[in-house]
């Protein structure tokens, strides 16, 4: 699937190649399948054809970062892709890139929920777990700044909260991590039943079997899973 994935955003960009969203698009499956190199490429790809930036060239990389004044992409395709060279640095244990993305994410706009839970788990690879919570914790409480009057949307915070929950379960905290996947699926109830996506049960079982070491031929039915404990 991922490849499949991959081949669509390459045909995409054939059509389109100064996007610097489907680049985005591209270096995260390719990050998912820990073709860590070949996204951070791609990812000075994008940087290339997306307005300047104060993201620093990669000192690793033969595609330094150049200036675009004409592009009309926003700003803050440089947070998501700074964001993402985090992760990818992290990964590779390059860890001086890493924080210096992490800086370059936060100054190009640092508030969006999606650039802080990159920059989170950039953080938590990098074993800095006290501000990896922090950026958890901002992505929770923080406005979505095309909706500047409304709290943190519901399909929002329940990304945030899986996120949470898998942390927490990598530490062995099961009760936390419930707790999370619970209180996430909860909030998106309250919302509507349109909030939740079958990709977002896939990640719920995901935590929860790597938390109960149910077998994965068990895990047929993520409602089964989370469904209980929102009534506790």
């Amino acid at each position: 699937m991922l490849a499949r994935a991959e081949s669509e955003y390459r045909k995409a960009l054939q059509l389109n190649p100064n996007d610097p969203t489907s680049y985005i698009a591209l270096a995260d499956v390719q990050y998912r399948a820990r073709k860590y190199a070949n996204a951070v490429d791609t990812l000075h790809t994008a940087l290339a054809v997306a307005p300047d930036s104060p993201v620093p060239d990669d000192p690793a990389s033969n595609h330094p970062v150049s200036s675009n004044p004409v592009s009309n992409h926003p700003v803050s395709n440089h947070a998501m892709i700074s964001a993402q060279l985090a992760r990818c640095y992290a990964q590779l244990h390059r860890s001086t890139d890493a924080t210096q993305a992490i800086d370059s994410a936060e100054r190009a706009g640092g508030n969006d929920y999606k650039v802080l839970l990159v920059t989170a788990d950039a953080l938590r690879l990098l074993g800095r777990r006290d501000q990896a919570m922090t950026r958890y914790t901002r992505a929770l409480e923080s406005p979505d700044e095309d909706r500047p009057d409304d709290d943190r949307p519901d399909e929002d915070r329940l990304q945030v909260r899986l996120a949470l929950g898998r942390l927490f379960a990598e530490e062995g905290k099961t009760s936390d991590a419930q707790q999370q996947v619970a209180l996430g699926f909860a909030e998106a109830r309250v919302a509507s039943t349109d909030v939740t996506s079958a990709d977002d049960y896939l990640n719920a079982a995901d935590i929860l079997m790597n938390i109960t070491n149910i077998p994965g031929q068990q895990m047929y039915g993520a409602h089964r899973l989370w469904a209980p404990m929102t009534l506790q």
